[in-house]
């Protein structure tokens, strides 16, 4: 895991100057087992809740089950990839890259993108953003 889930949730609410109330409020989830999770109290909600809390948070839910641990690093690296690269892809290479380990996903990205700078750039800090836990 990148982060515990506790980590995640605090920075996430900080991030967005969220309280525990507005998260209830958004998600569904009462304020005390919101607080829980924040505090630790719950490392790993069942998925239904992370579901909700996803909502709460704006944030997706396949995060929240990585950082969680339901989901393991590669699993999530592509789903992340399918996402958020698709509108800079044709969808073969999307489907592709689907398929492959992390490195070759990195190698072939990268190559596709030798020709065009800005697009490359833009990559390069998705991909950051994702292997930092903050996508």
């Amino acid at each position: 895991m990148i982060m515990e889930l506790s980590d995640f949730i605090k920075k996430t609410m900080e991030d967005k100057k969220m309280s525990v109330y507005s998260v209830h409020l958004k998600s569904g989830i009462s304020h005390a087992y919101v607080r829980d999770i924040q505090n630790g109290k719950q490392t790993q909600p069942h998925p239904n809740m992370l579901r909700k809390l996803a909502i709460g948070l704006g944030v997706p839910y396949e995060k929240l089950l990585f950082v969680s641990g339901y989901l393991d690093d590669l699993e999530f690296v592509r789903k992340t990839i399918k996402e958020q690269f698709t509108p800079l892809f044709d969808d073969g290479i999307v489907d592709l890259l689907y398929e492959k380990d992390v490195q070759t996903i990195l190698d072939l990205m990268l190559n596709n993108l030798s020709d065009d700078t800005e697009r490359r750039r833009k990559v390069f800090e998705m991909l950051q953003a994702i292997l930092r836990g903050s996508a």
